[in-house]
């Protein structure tokens, strides 16, 4: 029993950080889905470190190590009976709250946020790091923990790409916005096997003498539906 549960930690464990990793973690969700069944809330928040590819090329992958074992004693802080810390892979980590509403959540998640902006000690220097979070509930957003993860996701998607340094809640909007952007991907793709896609030239002319100087290059899209597109 002893080296079954020995076996069962280190599945189970991230050997950078000493928290939970990924399987750990989804293991946890599930069970708390399971076990909750819509009675209680349970929400998936999914931190990732702004920038971090940019730290690991300026100091080197031990100081991205450092950090990332630094944050999880952090975050660790704040774990409870119903709040579950996991670093789920790269720089990316996880947490799921349980029986809080979202008004608790926005609080708890804003102290994670200042928690990891305090100053940390990377070799001889002083710095201070930010991170983006995602949030998802269930039954709210999604009754699976792959539908979590992927509300999550998108919310986590959003707040990197409204500044960073913050946190959303999924909506509905964030997943029509994705599958727009999906079939937008996908109709460009087509577009260019079609050969649907044409360049124009916009000339820069002088007052005087009134002769072309340059020419600008646009691309416009012969849309088969909506007509010639603008640039």
């Amino acid at each position: 029993h002893e080296a079954e549960e020995h076996l069962r930690r280190i599945v189970n464990t991230d050997p950078l950080t000493g928290i939970a990793n990924r399987r750990g973690f989804q293991d946890y969700l599930r069970a708390e889905l399971e076990q909750n069944d819509a009675v209680q809330s349970v929400h998936l928040a999914l931190i990732d470190v702004d920038a971090f590819k940019e730290i690991n090329d300026t100091f080197g992958h031990d100081a991205g190590d450092s950090l990332l074992t630094i944050l999880a004693v952090r975050l660790s802080a704040f774990e409870a009976e119903r709040v579950f810390i996991a670093r789920l892979g790269g720089d990316e980590f996880g947490i799921v709250i349980t029986g809080e509403t979202d008004a608790a959540i926005e609080m708890l998640l804003n102290e994670v946020l200042s928690n990891i902006k305090a100053p940390i000690h990377l070799g001889n220097m002083k710095h201070r790091y930010s991170a983006s979070i995602g949030v998802a509930s269930f039954p709210d957003h999604a009754r699976t923990a792959e539908g979590l993860f992927k509300a999550a996701d998108l919310a986590l998607y959003h707040s990197k790409a409204s500044g960073r340094d913050q946190q959303n809640f999924f909506t509905p909007n964030l997943q029509r916005i994705a599958e727009h952007k999906s079939q937008l991907l996908q109709a460009v793709e087509k577009g260019l096997d079609d050969s649907q896609f044409c360049l124009y030239y916009q000339p820069l002319m002088p007052t005087d003498p009134a002769m072309p100087i340059s020419l600008e290059g646009l691309l416009r899209w012969r849309h088969p539906e909506r007509g010639l597109l603008i640039p």
